[in-house]
């Protein structure tokens, strides 16, 4: 049987789309520091998440890239200095490229959810009982909750 607590979370996570972004991660954010954990602890696990997904992404990019130069510069018969320069040279640019890419990327997301947040709500503000109607919809389609 599932807790209390951990219903309320899994509803939070499958309320994103209905409630939005941001009310989901209130929610969770919610449930999660009722049960004692600290703002720092659940900040630091959310940036630690996106840090993983960055690391692994750019670092299978930066090491596919890296042996595409380095073989090609041996290939061509480069002295061993200018293929390390180029090898370095390649990594350095892939780093500064993947983090301004993997910046961009995530301010365009949060510029996405906020403007879907405020859609939500000028709309529950203006036609309650639409959008009343549509989380019924939706909660009967996916969870099979009904009236």
């Amino acid at each position: 049987m599932l807790s209390n607590s951990h219903a309320r979370k899994k509803f939070a996570y499958h309320s994103r789309s209905t409630l939005g972004e941001r009310t989901a991660i209130a929610l969770s954010r919610q449930v999660h520091l009722e049960e004692g954990e600290s703002e720092e602890k659940y900040k630091e696990e959310m940036s630690e998440g996106n840090l993983v997904k960055s690391f692994v992404f750019g670092g299978l990019d930066g090491c596919i890239t890296a042996f595409a130069v380095v073989s090609s510069a041996s290939g061509a018969s480069l002295s061993p200095g200018t293929t390390l320069v180029l090898g370095l040279a390649n990594v350095f640019a892939d780093g500064l490229a993947m983090g301004c890419g993997d910046y961009i990327s995530e301010r365009a997301e949060r510029e996405y959810i906020r403007s879907e947040y405020e859609r939500e709500k000028w709309e529950l503000e203006h036609y309650p009982e639409g959008e009343v109607k549509e989380m019924r919809d939706i909660y009967t389609e996916r969870f099979g909750v009904e009236d």
